[in-house]
């Protein structure tokens, strides 16, 4: 057979395929569905006419957000969280998050916990509160974060005094009554601003070099801080994401003073902040694993209610208080060699056979979890970082029991410790779940809501996609009729529609039934 006759064969074969999926398109028959749910242009022939489930409402398709776990706090702290959350009117879980979030800052760099070989892990935590404006994030981090910005404040205005006699030493000499030069002290390493006002990374350098045991950085939103990366670099192309991602993990850090390179061996940077949810998609569109590193906060809204002038006792806040104060007396030990250089190392506790044991069931919940949910590359990040967060968290757990009733003889992590951060990893995948699942539903969800108000408002039984897409489609998630798409599949399979059949060979999307449930009901 000559090549001519080959491509002649060839070209006949395509254009019999071609023509063969044209008759099929035409017939209508798409084979069978590859949705679990109907979809405008594949409506399959199982959904059945004689009977209709009942609707799910829409704020049930978003994950359930989990009850926090106040347990694991010791009693006067519990009592201290829940006053906090009565008297301000927001949700437990801002109250109790924020007290992690200032625990987490206070130990800092003082202390870690060697799980084996060369993993050790420090105390700080990044949380991020998730909420509308009107659910009081900002309220609860100013109340609670008081004792530790009373601190913060002392030892800046110590390092501000200092600073001044260096001027005056610079300027001039400083003399005794006796005419003896005065000897400059030397600037201690816990001396200067605990909390950090700028995220800059020169900045940051400058609060380590005054500050060793460990930062804080706390905003009231964090989306600026999200968006403000590299934004003093050309083009936004620096590496202030990848400094930071090494911070989490209390990489180095050189920092230039003077003529002088002074090397911090440890750093610590604790964050707390709120954030609104529809700022949260375009910071889970980057994939560099900064995201996947927080702690995320998202409970259910609560009912505004009048003020009742409720307030903390003194008791409860003086209870936390004395915790974050005796939380802030940690140090880091000093050692000094014999040419008198000193250098800086954190207090190690390790796992104790019963942590160990204990720490094996809580690996193994991981396993399992990130295991199940093969599906959800977003959570399994999130997932994946637990096992270091299990252990800061029961860092924080027997810590705080230190500071609230007296200190334990062994240095070492117990298995009820363990036992408390296992649970509160469970509460916090479940808001991460809960967050990744809004984060890329909301546009989703938004419009299904609106499609639904709109059928309520017409009292319409069945209506088109060409019909509805005329009506809303100044709404501003609404820029083209493919946009009602995915809306319209979510309320198909809630029950809230379903699609009419068809004759064989119809063109367009099917017409779609509205449930009779909905047609009772008033627009909201």
């Amino acid at each position: 057979m000559t090549i001519r006759r080959r491509i002649q064969e060839s070209k006949a074969k395509q254009k019999q395929d071609k023509q063969q999926k044209a008759n099929t398109k035409a017939s209508g028959d798409n084979g069978p569905a590859t949705l679990p749910f109907p979809t405008p242009e594949t409506p399959p022939s199982t959904v059945s006419q004689e009977t209709w489930p009942e609707p799910v409402e829409l704020k049930e398709a978003a994950h359930e957000a989990p009850a926090f776990p106040l347990e694991v706090f010791p009693q006067s702290i519990q009592e201290y969280i829940l006053r906090s959350a009565d008297s301000i009117g927001c949700s437990l879980d801002y109250c109790a998050c924020s007290c992690l979030g200032i625990i987490a800052a206070s130990i800092g760099a003082t202390c870690k916990v060697h799980v084996k070989d060369n993993w050790f892990e420090q105390g700080n935590l990044w949380i991020a509160l998730v909420g509308d404006s009107s659910q009081k994030k900002t309220p609860p981090m100013i109340d609670i974060r008081s004792p530790y910005f009373e601190a913060s404040k002392a030892r800046a205005l110590v390092a501000q005094q200092r600073d001044e006699m260096r001027n005056r030493r610079r300027n001039h000499s400083v003399t005794t009554e006796e005419g003896d030069e005065v000897q400059f002290p030397v600037y201690e390493h816990d001396e200067g601003a605990l909390v950090v006002s700028v995220a800059t990374i020169a900045g940051l350098r400058e609060f380590f070099r005054r500050q060793r045991r460990g930062l804080l950085y706390n905003r009231s939103e964090l989306s600026g801080w999200f968006e403000g990366m590299n934004q003093f670099k050309k083009g936004g192309r620096g590496d202030d994401r990848a400094v930071y991602l090494e911070l989490y993990d209390g990489a180095s850090m050189d920092v230039v003073y003077g003529s002088k390179t002074i090397r911090i061996p440890n750093t610590c940077l604790s964050i707390l902040g709120g954030i609104q949810p529809d700022k949260v998609p375009p910071i889970l569109q980057e994939k560099d694993g900064l995201s996947a590193r927080f702690l995320w906060c998202y409970p259910d809204p609560i009912k505004r209610k009048c003020e009742e002038w409720g307030s903390v006792p003194l008791e409860a806040r003086g209870a936390w208080n004395l915790a974050i104060s005796r939380l802030l007396e940690l140090t880091l030990i000093t050692e000094e060699d014999q040419e008198g250089n000193k250098t800086l190392h954190p207090n190690i506790f390790y796992l104790s056979d019963g942590a160990r044991k204990a720490w094996t069931d809580a690996t193994q919940w991981i396993a399992d979890e990130i295991n199940n949910n093969a599906a959800h590359s977003d959570y399994i990040s999130a997932i994946g970082k637990m096992e270091g967060v299990g252990i800061r968290l029961s860092l924080s757990m027997r810590l705080l029991d230190d500071a609230c009733n007296g200190s334990r003889s062994e240095q070492s992590i117990d298995a009820e410790d363990i036992e408390k951060s296992l649970k509160l990893c469970q509460y916090f995948a479940g808001m991460a779940h809960r967050v990744y699942r809004v984060a890329r539903t909301d546009k989703r969800i938004a419009l299904a809501d609106r499609i639904l108000n709109w059928l309520k408002e017409r009292k319409k039984a069945l209506f088109t996609r060409t019909e509805l897409y005329q009506s809303i489609r100044r709404n501003s998630l609404v820029s083209q009729p493919e946009d009602l798409i995915d809306p319209i599949k979510l309320l198909v399979k809630l029950n809230w529609l379903r699609y009419q059949e068809t004759e064989v060979g119809q063109r367009g999307s099917p017409p779609l039934e509205v449930h009779p449930n909905l047609l009772q009901q008033e627009a909201a």
